[in-house]
């Protein structure tokens, strides 16, 4: 369990660290936090492992999403900057 103010740090800090490396649609933004919650961001992987059991889609389940659903919105994600790029 971590605090709000933390869990508000590590989105800031992951959806901040996903703009500035230009990454579209999904990407797994490793971090690691110190005692006194300073939180560093180790890589941006813009093509994660997108089996059931990894990293990414641990993230996605925790964030209330299933296998499938987290699929689709990916694919979703893609096929929306696709249309507006036309």
């Amino acid at each position: 369990e971590i605090s709000k103010g933390l869990e508000d740090k590590l989105k800031h800090t992951a959806i901040a660290a996903f703009k500035i490396m230009g990454t579209r649609d999904y990407a797994r933004v490793d971090m690691r936090v110190t005692s006194d919650e300073v939180v560093y961001v180790l890589e941006v992987n813009p093509n994660p492992d997108l089996t059931e059991g990894a990293g990414f889609m641990r993230s996605a389940h925790a964030a209330g999403l299933s296998y499938s659903r987290a699929l689709k919105r990916i694919v979703m994600l893609a096929y929306e900057r696709g249309k507006r790029a036309k």
